[in-house]
């Protein structure tokens, strides 16, 4: 039986994927679903920029992401600075259908891995641990808002996870070069890629310095060798037609949205605070650095304190909402464990099953950075409770 089972696993592997590449390609390029799709934002972006034209030109984009089958009245812009635009080339070279399952099947990928590793990260690795660690990952209401609309966000877990891997290495170039994705959207990992420069410049690691900024030169120089003119056209589309008049669901957003929508400083205070929680956290910690500890924390405040994000960018925060899930889950007999799981399930239903403005979920990433201290919290403590009873029957 195990003979025919290792003749048959590759088969039905590979059976899997196809059946998943055909059921992708036939759900992600329906009309009903394509015109809620944003990967048409750097498809069309990317084959542009690929041709030598604007990338950030609003009229454009809009003739192609209405080939592409998405009939919005508006262009869906790409915000994105043009280092990103060296990824999107390749994605703007393929068919529209073909670029969008590709895409999808890249982020699905990204996600199982990133949830894996993330579940190793909480203790000794086990099947229990692992299988859970994926299921939470998958189930997290962001993850699957990412997928249904194709957003770049599943990327964004590279960063840190990859980092932190290629540091425990000594690896500090490719250290350097996994913090950089981050760059991808720098707003909402911003404390994270601070410190990674701080904690470089401290203990002079400076191929973590090479790395990082050779990274970002060279997907710069790619998207520039296509189209030299590509950031005087991102400078301008900044300056001339920012984002301003976004109803992000973000602190900053909810700020404007009491305090009046014209003040577009509040967007950026948030930010702000978050940079000054920095400097006292780095002060205290700088000396005694370990980057398993604080990743987490850095990610949380860098995702509520962003300056701009929709909800399916708080898919990073899984790498601080899985291990805390697990530990819960482990002493799921204590009281204030079962309150816990069962308001992360409460938030989570919440964002899978809703369908408000995206600005009435500003409440979302701050619950949930209060939810974690919680649970961090109460795992301390149990742990410090449970310690003399461990010594007491040895």
């Amino acid at each position: 039986m195990p003979g025919i089972y290792r003749w048959l696993r590759w088969p039905l592997l590979l059976l899997a994927a196809a059946g998943l590449i055909l059921l992708a390609a036939w759900r992600l390029t329906r009309p009903d679903v394509l015109q809620w799709d944003d990967t048409v934002e750097y498809w069309a972006a990317g084959r542009l920029n690929a041709r030598g034209q604007n990338p950030y030109a609003p009229e454009a984009l809009h003739r192609l992401e209405r080939q592409a089958g998405r009939p919005l009245e508006e262009p869906l812009m790409m915000w994105n600075p043009p280092w990103l635009l060296a990824l999107a080339m390749p994605l703007g070279l393929l068919p529209y259908p073909a670029a969008r399952v590709l895409w999808f099947l890249l982020h699905l990928a990204v996600v199982f891995f990133a949830s894996l590793l993330i579940g190793k990260e909480t203790g000794a690795p086990s099947p229990a641990r692992q299988g859970l660690a994926i299921l939470l990952g998958f189930s997290f209401g962001p993850t699957l808002h990412a997928f249904k609309a194709g957003q770049i966000a599943p990327l964004m877990l590279l960063a840190p996870l990859g980092f932190l891997a290629c540091f425990r290495r000594q690896r500090w170039g490719m250290a350097g070069a996994m913090a950089a994705l981050g760059l991808i959207k720098p707003h909402l990992l911003y404390l994270f890629l601070i410190t990674v420069l701080l904690d470089a410049l401290m203990y002079r690691r400076w191929n973590i310095l090479l790395g990082f900024i050779g990274a970002t030169a060279l997907s710069s120089g790619l998207a520039t060798a296509a189209n030299p003119r590509v950031w005087e056209q991102y400078a301008y589309a900044v300056t001339h037609y920012p984002p301003k008049d976004w109803a992000t669901p973000t602190l900053g957003g909810f700020l404007r949205l009491l305090l009046g929508v014209e003040h577009f400083w509040l967007q950026f205070l948030p930010p702000a605070l978050g940079l000054l929680w920095l400097l006292f956290y780095w002060r205290r910690h700088r000396r005694f650095w370990q980057w398993e500890q604080h990743i987490p924390l850095l990610v949380l405040i860098s995702a509520t304190t962003a300056a701009y994000g929709w909800t399916f960018d708080l898919l990073v925060m899984l790498i601080a909402l899985i291990p805390a899930l697990i530990r819960l889950v482990e002493i799921r007999r204590h009281p204030a464990a079962v309150a816990l799981l069962a308001t992360y399930l409460a938030v989570d239903v919440i964002s899978l099953f809703t369908s408000w403005e995206q600005i009435f979920y500003a409440w979302m990433a701050p619950s949930l950075l209060l939810w974690y201290l919680l649970a961090e919290r109460t795992y301390q403590q149990q742990m410090v409770t449970a310690c003399p009873r461990i010594v007491s029957s040895a």
